[in-house]
């Protein structure tokens, strides 16, 4: 992603959170910041039809410790519905397995709804296989993050 990429990535997150019916307070300055600044934590492939931006995947890395690999983690991806089906989606999941191997990521992951049939089908048809699905992910944001870092043991 470049810096001038920022504000159309920014609408096709927005429009990410549409299509889920979630609300997005995400910006240009976000994507700039967190993808491109000193503070980078992602990384963003961008989709093009001609000049016009069709998709995205933004990713990020971890280590997972206990079995010493580096994982990329696909924290969105968004194709605009008009251009599904014509491989926009596969071919930016390509891009994205190219990168992290050339990067030096031993695992490639990335998260759907389970009632999100289409999103499932497609992780499915491309190899992925589900994970653990015994195991529950917590988050604790905002007031809660803060009252837990008060907390006296």
């Amino acid at each position: 992603m470049r810096a001038s990429d920022a504000a159309a990535v920014a609408g096709l997150a927005r429009a990410l959170a549409d299509f889920h019916g979630d609300a997005s307070s995400v910006t240009e300055r976000h994507f700039r910041e967190h993808c491109l600044g000193p503070k980078k934590m992602g990384a963003v492939l961008i989709a093009l039809s001609g000049k016009r931006r069709v998709g995205f995947v933004l990713t990020y890395d971890w280590r997972n410790a206990l079995r010493d690999v580096r994982v990329r983690h696909i924290d969105l991806m968004f194709v605009r519905e008009d251009f599904r089906k014509q491989g926009v989606g596969a071919a930016l999941m390509r891009a994205t397995a190219q990168r992290a191997i050339d990067e030096g990521c031993g695992r490639l992951t990335v998260g759907a709804l389970v009632s999100n049939d289409g999103a499932n089908r497609f992780y499915r048809k491309l190899g992925f296989e589900p994970g653990n699905q015994t195991a529950s992910q917590y988050g604790l944001g905002g007031e809660g993050l803060q009252a837990l870092s008060m907390r006296v043991a």
